[in-house]
């Protein structure tokens, strides 16, 4: 079983994996998604690209990135920590 569902344009992440990468449990993660204080983007690739899809999830001094194929397996997952400082606006879009 992949950690990604997707199914038409939704994407469902298993919880438990996305608070591992955050370093937290999934009870704190949840509350944490219910408070505004993670939010999450999904993109599309193209081109060469597709079938691919890239799930973002921010909080205000990390960004945790996962790219999944188009079964949902994923293939790479990305952090960037910024040690208790605010996540610079830019790191925020999909760029």
């Amino acid at each position: 079983m992949n950690a990604v569902s997707l199914r038409g344009g939704d994407a469902e992440i298993d919880a438990g994996v996305v608070a591992a990468a955050f370093g937290m449990t999934q009870e704190a993660f949840r509350e944490e998604m219910q408070a505004g204080r993670i939010a999450s983007q999904i993109e599309r690739g193209e081109g060469e690209d597709a079938g691919r899809v890239r799930l973002t999830f921010y909080s205000e001094t990390r960004r945790v990135r996962f790219t999944c194929d188009a079964t949902g397996a994923v293939i790479a997952t990305n952090t960037i920590d910024f040690a208790g400082r605010p996540l610079p606006s830019g790191l925020r879009k999909g760029g």
